[in-house]
């Protein structure tokens, strides 16, 4: 095993109150996707800077709605379209598939901080 020093995660406080401007839908989008409020739903991969007790660095945010959020983070699941009632709570998307709609939703938020100034 290659030991690697931890990384200090980069932070940048404006990246994440312009996620809760008010003018902002959900860039996730995941099916039951609530559009807004929204809120940053920081990555999840330790290639981002996730680690022990640490979120991932402040650019590999997405905005997101709380519902699609709580999918990406595990506390729910993606509503079924139709499902009978004893398989309800089952989760009918991969990790793969999530994590195809998050990165996509964080490339959609670094646009727009590029376009609004916030990053440069």
């Amino acid at each position: 095993m290659i030991y690697q020093p931890k990384r200090k995660p980069y932070r940048n406080p404006k990246i994440l109150k312009a996620c809760h401007d008010p003018h902002n839908t959900c860039q996730v989008q995941l099916p039951g996707c609530q559009g807004s409020p929204t809120e940053p739903a920081h990555s999840n991969r330790s290639d981002d800077g996730k680690g022990a007790s640490q979120k991932a660095c402040d650019i590999f945010v997405a905005v997101s709605c709380r519902h699609c959020h709580d999918v990406l983070d595990g506390r729910d699941y993606c509503p079924p379209v139709s499902l009978p009632p004893n398989k309800i709570n089952q989760k009918i998307m991969s990790c793969t598939e999530l994590q195809w709609y998050h990165d996509r939703a964080i490339k959609r938020t670094i646009r727009i901080m590029l376009d609004r100034g916030v990053i440069k």
